[in-house]
């Protein structure tokens, strides 16, 4: 991410939160297509969370995702970004007015594997199970962008900690899983065990139901209240 930019961005007076974001990321799928990576079929989701005061802003694009923690008589998982995937119509229909199309994977048989992938209109290619992602530089032929989405929340006392992770932690791993495995740990202040179990939960998902695994990555935040 282009940190120097937003950091730029964000002590001017009364900056727009979301366009800083919007160039942020504008800025660095730029510098990725004109590095020395093949970018052609590689790119990754991007997930982050800023924080100042009382506010909090998350902004990303792709299927990682950051969740908020609260406890107010009781513990709930709150969505704090939004998934960018093909079944969702809105991004369906992106992908379909920018020449994409929508479709799964067809087995030997022609019969659909999996979930709804991003492919170009003429050829079976790129194959991306996401709409939004940095890089991809065949995806963004078929309208796959690295515009982030911007939600903004005000933070109270009863939030307690975040949780921004890859997509292979949530493949299958509900928000109620992931902050139900955390919660144990951050009652006794012990949340490098968390990440520990977090983990070990997240291999093991994969295993019990896929001979492959996707990336897991994840950074737990405790909040200062």
């Amino acid at each position: 991410m282009k940190i120097v930019y937003l950091e730029f961005q964000l002590q001017s007076q009364n900056p727009d939160m979301e366009e800083c974001f919007k160039n942020a990321f504008e800025l660095t799928n730029s510098e990725i297509l004109q590095s020395q990576f093949d970018t052609a079929l590689s790119g990754s989701t991007t997930v982050l969370a800023l924080i100042q005061q009382n506010q909090l802003w998350t902004a990303n694009v792709g299927d990682s995702r950051a969740i908020l923690c609260r406890n107010n008589n009781g513990w709930k998982s709150i969505p704090i970004s939004r998934d960018h995937k093909p079944s969702d119509e809105a991004e369906k229909q992106i992908i379909i007015q920018a020449g994409g199309r929508i479709q799964c994977q067809r087995d030997f048989f022609g019969n659909n594997v999996g979930p709804e992938r991003v492919w170009l209109s003429y050829i079976d290619a790129p194959g991306l199970a996401m709409t939004r992602s940095m890089g991809d530089k065949i995806g963004a032929e078929a309208g796959v962008s690295s515009i982030p989405e911007v939600f903004q929340f005000t933070l109270s006392t009863n939030d307690k900690f975040l949780v921004i992770a890859s997509d292979g932690v949530w493949e299958y791993l509900s928000n109620d899983d992931v902050m139900n495995i955390i919660i144990p740990y951050y009652e006794k202040d012990e949340l490098d065990q968390a990440g520990e179990k977090l983990m070990m939960e997240a291999i093991n998902s994969w295993k019990n139901n896929s001979p492959a695994r996707d990336d897991i990555t994840f950074i737990i935040i405790q909040l200062n209240n």
